[in-house]
């Protein structure tokens, strides 16, 4: 699950996730949510800690790790990921920004 955590540690998790991946990478896959890239106006805090909580359910049925970086970016790792499902979460996060041009 997505915890309240310092964006550096955060950070510092997801180099050593990826590190840990790059020895198998076989069936490893990444999404990168560039929330940093929404106007200032569109992304108040609340709503980027409710899109990464989207992803909570995931991390719990197909054990990927989601890592809410202190730029606002998300990042998802997993391996062999439900593609669809992630999809969904990622139109999800795309509604809930839909006021932006990002989300267009």
């Amino acid at each position: 699950m997505v915890h309240e955590r310092d964006p550096s540690q955060a950070e510092r998790e997801l180099v050593d996730t990826i590190e840990r991946f790059g020895r198998t990478p076989a069936g490893r896959t990444a999404v990168h949510l560039h929330l940093s890239q929404l106007l200032p106006s569109n992304r108040p805090p609340t709503y980027l800690r409710i899109a990464a909580r989207l992803f909570a359910p995931l991390e719990i049925t197909a054990g990927i790790r989601v890592f809410a970086l202190s730029s606002g970016d998300i990042i998802v790792l997993g391996r062999d990921m439900p593609e669809d499902e992630v999809d969904a979460v990622v139109h999800r996060v795309r509604s809930l920004f839909e006021h932006d041009p990002l989300a267009f």
